[in-house]
């Protein structure tokens, strides 16, 4: 514990005070064209007869890589992504629960095999790009499904035979075979946020930065390093916001953006992961703490190209030496869970009783390794994000391995390194840190033999349940599909491709100024009816 406490403390120390200095350039609207924080009071109220709002609400956040749906997989980019895009369908908010988006109302053929969308009338895209058609969703969804985009969400859409657009208001998808799981597939998350075909074309390889959707708000401003600036959208079907900017604000440091909220430089804290300062804030009338048991795990990814990590013996003595105590409750504080499988508890089809389950036992460890004819350990590298939680959590896990002959050397990597190190697989060991809704958001896309990296996420290239997962895929019985799921989680263990580490609570802490702020579990939040007030 004493490892991850030195290392939280001296790395935010060091960069607390840089930070703070960059951020209060980029909350006061440094940029050209961008609205001052804090701007003049809306028409919500005035000062004769009510509380005065601001026309700005500002989050605290870290800068990702891209809000093009077809690449990014980065929380940082998908807290900005909800507020730009649409889908067919979302889910509501803070639920898993499937409801109404773009398509109004869908239907399901008896076979399972046909699913035909109906679409809202007279939705507008962002920027001047006229209405949203069937096509444009048919293009949408082609485009991730070509080889050719190299997307790493493909896969997730393998038993899509073929997509049509029979009339401009109607979209229907042909199945390969009945999937348990196709709403989830083409629901407003991912791969499932609707990108403007012809904007995606006009902009080239700029969309990522240049993103044109339907959802409540538009990209006014994207300055890197500083922040992202957004402006409601007056045409979105849903009703235009209440506040007319959302400022993303670039504070990859957790005590920089505690200084800047305790400032009211920002109004929300977005994903707090340091416990004590938490607790710190939920003390503090002046503040609201939002706490979700979200679907976000941890994941520590095992190359079986980089000797000896392709023998299982050594794969399992490194899941044994974990103190996964000395994570949930000393770096995450109780924030955290220990993962026993691939699939966290609250999802369809865990099964955290199943064995094997790889306890705490470094003594199980050390006899494994001399098995594997490592008496002596070895020496390993991994690249792991520098960002939250995560180099806390792998200042532990190097303890460990120490403590059981494993030298790993820790390479701290921005957010473009490290997902370029999940996609080409170019380092021993990784940290697989991921949110997704269901059982096949996380098989698919991280470990299904299609998108073995470098053409997807699968970074281990693992493909030892490729058959389970279609099974499952096709089932559409509930006990039966479960079933398939457990068998998919036995086999996981026993192969170990990669150690299931611990499952995340979620938190915003937001400023009491701030009304209407809805929370989801994916790191994401509904700023539709948000209003922030000013001077309390």
């Amino acid at each position: 514990m004493a490892v991850a406490d030195v290392v939280r403390s001296g790395r935010r120390a060091l960069l607390a005070l840089v930070a703070v200095a960059g951020l209060l350039l980029a909350a006061c609207g440094g940029g050209g064209g961008a609205p001052e924080t804090g701007g003049g009071a809306s028409e919500a109220g005035s000062e004769s007869t009510g509380p005065q709002y601001a026309d700005e609400i500002r989050i605290g956040w870290s800068e990702g890589k891209t809000l093009d749906p077809a690449y990014f997989s980065l929380i940082n980019d998908y807290a900005i992504a909800k507020q730009i895009y649409s889908g067919l369908v979302q889910y509501k908010m803070g639920t898993t629960e499937i409801v109404p988006d773009l398509a109004e109302s869908w239907d399901v053929s008896p076979d399972g095999l046909t699913y035909t969308f109906h679409l809202r009338h007279g939705v507008k895209w962002q920027k001047g790009y006229g209405e949203l058609t069937a096509q444009d969703v048919v293009q949408h969804f082609q485009r991730i499904m070509d080889p050719a985009t190299a997307s790493p969400f493909a896969g997730t859409l393998d038993d899509v035979a073929s997509v049509e657009a029979p009339d401009p208001y109607t979209v229907v998808f042909h199945l390969k075979q009945p999937s348990a799981f196709f709403l989830d597939q083409v629901v407003a998350f991912r791969e499932g946020f609707i990108a403007n075909p012809k904007a995606v074309q006009d902009e080239g390889q700029d969309y990522g930065r240049m993103p044109v959707g339907t959802g409540p708000y538009e990209l006014k401003e994207w300055v890197p390093g500083q922040y992202i600036l957004l402006e409601a959208n007056p045409d979105y079907y849903g009703g235009a916001p209440k506040t007319k900017y959302v400022r993303f604000v670039h504070i990859p440091d957790e005590s920089a953006r505690q200084i800047a909220l305790q400032n009211g430089e920002i109004d929300v804290f977005w994903n707090a992961s340091d416990p004590k300062m938490i607790q710190s804030f939920s003390n503090d009338p002046n503040y609201q703490v939002y706490q979700v048991n979200s679907t976000g795990i941890a994941v520590l990814e095992l190359n079986p190209k980089a000797k000896p990590l392709d023998d299982v013996r050594v794969r399992q003595a490194m899941a044994y030496a974990i103190d996964y105590k000395a994570i949930t409750d000393g770096v995450r504080g109780g924030l955290a869970v220990k993962l026993n499988t691939i699939i966290p508890v609250g999802m369809f089809g865990a099964a955290p009783d199943i064995q094997p389950v790889y306890d705490y036992d470094p003594q199980k460890a050390k006899e494994l390794l001399r098995e594997a004819g490592y008496p002596n350990g070895f020496q390993t590298s991994a690249n792991v994000l520098n960002s939250g939680y995560a180099p806390d959590m792998f200042s532990v896990i190097q303890s460990n391995f120490r403590d059981v002959g494993i030298d790993m050397q820790i390479n701290l990597v921005d957010s473009p390194t490290w997902q370029k190190t999940l996609t080409e697989a170019n380092v021993p060991i990784s940290v697989l840190l991921t949110t997704r809704m269901e059982p096949d958001q996380i098989l698919s896309q991280f470990f299904y033999g299609p998108v073995c990296s470098p053409k997807g996420n699968n970074f281990p290239c693992y493909k030892g349940v490729d058959d389970l997962i279609a099974q499952a895929r096709a089932e559409l019985d509930d006990q039966k599909r479960a079933d398939l799921y457990r068998q998919i989680q036995i086999k996981f263990n026993q192969d170990l491709p990669a150690i299931p580490l611990i499952s995340n609570k979620n938190v915003d802490i937001v400023s009491k100024r701030v009304q209407g702020y809805v929370k989801g579990l994916a790191y994401d939040a509904d700023l539709t009816h948000v209003v922030v007030e000013r001077g309390r």
